[in-house]
């Protein structure tokens, strides 16, 4: 009795076993599949390409909506008109969807810069380790056709001035470079220039068109010993012009109301930057008054005039435009610094006025 019922145990449980193997092989296996993308958005005629994962065998593609966009054996999908679709891939009894958008294609024509346009060039003028951001602006504003990420920034000097990928320009040292902005195949120039000085009151634009009229109290921001020099410190003229005009550090300079600069001495100088649209050769004359005397004027650091003498007029108010020598500056197309220096002074000054005579 006890045998009969061993041998039935055993043979219950190879049954079982056997059961249990069958179970395990009849079990069915669910195969997934993957895309790469869960939607897409397409420009007209744009195309892109879907991949299934794993790789092993051939996917079936269709398109729910041919009219808008296709999608060919290889995943490759092409956008035909605006609207939505959505793209299916199946393998293995499994299928993935693509939800596909097409847009009308509005091409990038144009790029503009908040950078200030000086003679319908994009100008930027710093002092070194002063900073200035320029943001770009597509044209038109809905411009799809260029990706997001294909741009660059670019100096063509770095120890002048460098820029940052997100268009901030830091002024490194003084000098002038370009920096480049490219969107696309559409690039934009910025001109930069580094300096200790700056126009007060600018821009002063020299060019064929018209004269300029540059008033002597409209010397640069930048201070004492580097926009202007006073042998005496005190403000003897007593007028709060410059700091009425937003700087604090002209005020060692002997303005009288808001005309002239007077109590000139021997070796005081003032710098001015001008513009010049049009280069060329420009006559120089100065209003002045008083007992006469010497000066000069230097370009970017060369003496452009030699010796003008200044003549006298009859009282320091008879203001005269009377220099007994005139002179011509020969000024190239640009920015330049123009440093006024008093040799010999027993006058004061109201104005200098800059007339296109010839070409260089």
């Amino acid at each position: 009795m006890k045998s009969a019922v061993n041998i039935f145990v055993l043979a219950f449980s190879v049954l079982a076993l056997l059961s249990a193997c069958d179970s395990y092989e009849r079990e069915e296996v669910t195969h997934e599949i993957f895309v790469n993308k869960h939607e897409l958005t397409l420009t007209v005629g744009q195309t892109d390409t879907l991949i299934v994962s794993p790789v092993s065998g051939q996917a079936r593609w269709t398109s729910e909506s041919a009219e808008i966009a296709t999608v060919d054996n290889n995943g490759v999908v092409t956008a035909v008109a605006p609207g939505n679709t959505t793209v299916v891939a199946e393998k293995n009894g499994s299928r993935f969807a693509v939800e596909v958008t097409v847009v009308d294609n509005h091409p990038l024509t144009d790029i503009e810069l908040t950078a200030t346009r000086l003679f319908g060039v994009y100008t930027v003028s710093l002092i070194p380790g002063a900073m200035q951001k320029v943001s770009a602006s597509t044209v038109p504003g809905n411009a799809n056709n260029v990706s997001r990420a294909d741009y660059a920034w670019w100096s063509d000097n770095d120890a002048v001035a460098h820029v940052y990928d997100d268009g901030t320009i830091s002024g490194v040292a003084e000098g002038s470079t370009v920096v480049h902005y490219r969107r696309g195949t559409i690039t934009k120039d910025i001109n930069v220039y580094v300096s200790l000085t700056s126009p007060f009151k600018g821009p002063h634009v020299l060019k064929k068109s018209a004269p300029l009229e540059l008033s002597f109290l409209d010397f640069d921001f930048g201070g004492p010993e580097v926009a202007w020099h006073d042998a005496n410190p005190q403000n003897q003229g007593g007028s709060n012009y410059r700091a009425d005009n937003g700087d604090d550090n002209g005020r060692g300079v002997d303005i009288e109301g808001s005309s002239n600069i007077g109590y000139t001495s021997n070796g005081e100088w003032l710098i001015y930057t001008i513009d010049v649209q049009d280069g060329g050769v420009y006559s120089l004359d100065l209003c002045v008054s008083g007992s006469g005397g010497t000066m000069h004027y230097e370009v970017d650091g060369v003496n452009a005039t030699g010796t003008i003498n200044v003549a006298s007029t009859s009282g320091w108010g008879d203001y005269r435009y009377n220099t007994s020598s005139p002179r011509d500056l020969r000024l190239t197309a640009g920015r330049h610094k123009v440093k006024v220096v008093f040799d010999r002074a027993a006058y004061n000054v109201k104005a200098m006025k800059f007339t296109y005579v010839d070409n260089l």
